[in-house]
């Protein structure tokens, strides 16, 4: 299968390097073209069980873009609208595409795609080593979940199901894709925005009895925003991602950190939106969402 990845975060060169090392065709669209000779020289770094593994052959940024099977879209979301803009020239009417971000806030760009559409989420700990744009580390062993989105069929998702090699990362299929959002929206809204605001660690939202209370009113206000009726079973994968991930940078703080910008309004915005058209007061959820904001255009005011 002929896939094109646009992207070169830390998902972007996990997926690319993973097909590649699958024996996939990989091409890889990169934002930054200073980077292109880079990536051709060097290849992509992957440090896994820490065991560093050099892919080379991956194709940067090629013009030929019309006969791709997959694409797959590995950027942030608030970019996702800019990546319709300017990659819709890749591949063709029938060209798959899957994307694989935070939030759900990007939903409302892809929706109105005509080609098939998947959407997924990335449960790998991910990390793009600091001051290198070809290097990526596997910090937490995961998940990429995908659904079917739109004008999917059952032979399409039969072809993406034999691009993903499970002997070299794993791949799960969901027929729901609300629920599988919705469930990964719930972890990212009570962990990415506190551990970016408290600048803390995944765990210390757990060890630390004032942050815990925290996330818990957090917790309360989405779950009721989102109009779910699970908190248990949800508070329990909540509490057991933190303890999974206890040494791991959240990605928010990870973009605080270098100065980017927050998916704020894709994973809180996007909840505070729901909960307002319900009716439903959200004061914790509204004061961690404006803090960071604030933070944020601090950060970059310093920059």
């Amino acid at each position: 299968m002929k896939v094109a990845v646009i992207g070169a975060g830390a998902v972007g060169l996990f997926v690319a390097a993973s097909l590649k090392k699958q024996g996939e065709e990989v091409s890889l669209y990169l934002k930054n073209l200073q980077d292109q000779s880079l990536f051709e020289n060097d290849g992509i770094h992957l440090n896994k069980r820490n065991q560093e593994t050099i892919i080379n052959d991956v194709q940067i940024n090629p013009t030929h873009t019309t006969d791709f099977d997959g694409v797959i879209v590995c950027v942030k979301s608030y970019q996702v609208e800019q990546v319709l803009n300017d990659y819709q020239h890749v591949g063709h009417r029938q060209t798959k595409w899957v994307f694989l971000q935070n939030g759900m806030g990007h939903l409302k760009w892809i929706e109105k795609m005509t080609q098939p559409t998947y959407v997924g989420v990335v449960e790998y700990g991910l990390l793009k080593e600091r001051g290198t744009s070809n290097r990526v580390s596997v910090k937490g062993e995961g998940r990429i979940k995908i659904a079917p989105f739109r004008g999917t069929s059952s032979i399409g998702k039969a072809e993406w199901e034999s691009v993903f090699n499970q002997d070299v990362w794993t791949v799960l299929w969901r027929e729901d894709y609300q629920e599988m959002l919705e469930s990964k929206l719930i972890l990212n809204a009570c962990i990415n925005p506190l551990t970016a605001l408290l600048h803390a660690r995944n765990g210390e939202l757990l060890k630390n009895k004032h942050y815990n209370q925290a996330m818990r009113s957090c917790f309360a206000e989405i779950m009721e925003a989102l109009g779910r009726h699970d908190q248990e079973e949800k508070w329990k994968e909540v509490e057991r991602v933190c303890n999974d991930t206890k040494e791991n940078q959240s990605s928010m703080l990870t973009d605080l950190i270098h100065n980017r910008p927050l998916e704020l309004d894709a994973i809180v915005g996007y909840i505070l939106k729901r909960g307002e058209a319900r009716g439903i007061p959200m004061p914790t959820l509204q004061l961690v969402y404006t803090m960071l904001e604030g933070k944020q255009k601090s950060t970059n005011k310093n920059s």
